[in-house]
């Protein structure tokens, strides 16, 4: 399922495959692997260790809400990532504000998913997302709600959220 989340990611975020992706957790945390092995996929050069320890910008880092949470807000001009990948739990719309602040030229990007299923949803920051959600169904995603019976439930009622992807 990542093999074909890689081609569907890059359509909807191109990482430059000369930069580098800057991995600063475990490769035990699907996340980040995901990180390594996409940033590989694209042919760029992966380093693992923490953002500070990176030199230049990075074509893509890629963080879970309490790093973002947790950073001293100082930031070098010209540094901006081209991408801040975040995924782990849904971030909170002042860490979303001090995160585009810091990095006015990254372009913030959230998502959901889980290793059996790969993405389910996908929000780049600045788009028409309605607020507190974490976006859309990532491409090739289907996103269904169901009642008992599993059949679609109308707009505004309660029911079983059923996903299929790849």
């Amino acid at each position: 399922s990542w093999w074909a989340s890689f081609e569907r990611f890059g359509d909807v975020c191109r990482v430059d495959p000369c930069g580098r992706v800057v991995i600063p957790g475990s490769l035990s945390s699907s996340h980040f692997l995901f990180g390594c092995l996409h940033g590989l996929h694209v042919g760029a050069t992966v380093e693992l260790g923490p953002v500070a320890n990176a030199e230049g910008a990075a074509a893509a880092v890629y963080v879970v809400p309490t790093m973002l949470a947790a950073s001293d807000g100082a930031n070098t001009p010209g540094q901006d990532p081209g991408y801040i990948f975040c995924a782990g739990a849904r971030l909170d719309t002042a860490v979303v504000a001090a995160t585009r602040e810091r990095f006015p030229a990254s372009h913030l990007v959230e998502y959901y998913g889980a290793s059996e299923l790969s993405f389910v949803a996908i929000r780049r920051h600045g788009d028409a997302s309605p607020p507190g959600s974490v976006g859309g169904a990532f491409p090739g995603v289907e996103i269904r709600i169901l009642d008992e019976n599993h059949q679609p439930v109308a707009q505004g009622e309660t029911g079983e959220i059923v996903v299929r992807s790849d």
